[in-house]
């Protein structure tokens, strides 16, 4: 297999996990989140670099590929936004949400953090990628606002600037608002 073909059954891979009835509109966007190297400015953010590598392996074991073959033609590749992002929500799922009664959520925790960064508009039909580099730009060093909204996790409450946040705390701290905002139903 050559790296081209692994890295197109990776990224449908990874796509297919965040499925909904939508995702085929975003095609676009969801290439450029793979395209787009994720970096880090708070340190243990670097733990989501990591995750984001990780995913790599569970995509071998899922697929049945070799362990080897995926290092290498893609280990020292870095860790891409839709990558980091594919495997947070998948933590967030796995880790603090898992609800069999629900199902599997993956897909609400990703597009979640998709209308945080304000990208819900950006189907195929209407993309633009000046637009969607700046976002992710903005992103990346954390100059959204200081509720998380054009990051990855708009909290309502929070209690601190989220910018000043590790992204992992700011995913449970968005998941207790959504769970908070569940019970008062």
């Amino acid at each position: 297999m050559t790296k081209p073909e692994l890295d197109n059954l990776y990224f449908d891979w990874m796509v297919h996990k965040i499925r909904d009835r939508q995702t085929h509109l975003y095609k676009k966007l969801l290439a450029t989140l793979h395209e787009t190297t994720f970096t880090w400015l708070i340190d243990l953010d670097e733990n989501r670099f990591i995750d984001g590598q990780e995913l790599r392996y569970r995509f071998a074991y899922d697929t049945g590929l070799d362990y080897h073959m995926v290092d290498s033609l893609i280990e020292k590749d870095p860790c891409s936004v839709l990558e980091m992002m594919v495997a947070l929500a998948l933590r967030c799922e796995e880790q603090i949400m898992d609800n069999p009664a629900k199902g599997d959520r993956i897909s609400v925790w990703f597009w979640a953090m998709i209308s945080s960064l304000n990208l819900e508009s950006m189907t195929d039909r209407r993309y633009n990628l000046n637009y969607v580099q700046s976002i992710l730009n903005q992103f990346l060093h954390r100059q959204y606002n200081p509720d998380g909204s054009g990051g990855l996790f708009t909290v309502r409450f929070a209690k601190q600037d989220m910018r000043n946040v590790e992204i992992w705390y700011q995913a449970c701290m968005y998941l207790n608002e959504y769970i908070a905002r569940r019970e008062k139903r």
